[in-house]
């Protein structure tokens, strides 16, 4: 899959936004330290995305999903690792006042935040609107969850940013996965050539 390296500097400018904005967000709720690394970024086809879950390290076992439309449309998805959504859970639960939440509610709580940062940024970037459906948890983990509705796997393509979240003062650590997914590789090209073009990367 071939971005050019303007095209993709314009996407991880987006996303790097987005990470910054999604850590002023989430430290605004948690009232203590928060931080998101800083993201990397990788373009993939579903079949990669797939052997990346299934062979990677961190051990995704639980997602959150929400679709999207308007100049581009598709999935975005968050992947938490099995041994730290527990925790994860717990934690925003106590800091976002959600005592009444069970785990899937306050991941999907948590997820929709973030992802809303993301999209509004791509919305923000593009300068236009983009509408969202109410996420959807899936515990157990599926392959292809993050296609389009009706995409063709042979032309999907899979933007992935993965990153951590700290919480310093409960020396909690989660990694996390945020899969864009979108119909063509030249579509996403198309919309970083749109916000280059336009000038619009702005935070």
């Amino acid at each position: 899959m071939l971005m050019n390296p303007e095209q993709r500097a314009v996407l991880s400018e987006i996303i790097a936004i987005s990470a910054g904005k999604a850590t002023e967000r989430l430290r605004d709720i948690a009232t203590r330290e928060t931080h998101l690394t800083k993201p990397t970024v990788s373009v993939m086809t579903p079949n990669q995305a797939n052997d990346e879950i299934a062979t990677g390290a961190a051990g995704w076992g639980c997602s959150v999903k929400i679709e999207f439309k308007g100049a581009i449309s598709g999935t975005a998805s968050v992947l938490f690792n099995t041994d730290e959504a527990s925790n994860l859970a717990t934690e925003f639960a106590t800091a976002y006042d959600l005592p009444e939440c069970d785990e899937a509610d306050t991941l999907t709580e948590f997820a929709n935040i973030l992802l809303n940062i993301y999209l509004g940024s791509l919305s923000n970037a593009l300068g236009t609107n983009l509408t969202y459906q109410p996420p959807v948890f899936d515990k157990n983990l599926q392959a292809g969850l993050y296609l389009p509705e009706g995409a063709r796997g042979d032309e999907t393509v899979i933007l992935g940013i993965s990153t951590s979240l700290l919480l310093e003062s409960q020396a909690l650590q989660a990694s996390l996965v945020v899969l864009l997914g979108v119909p063509s590789i030249v579509l996403l090209s198309a919309v970083a050539d749109r916000c280059a073009v336009a000038g619009t990367v702005r935070s």
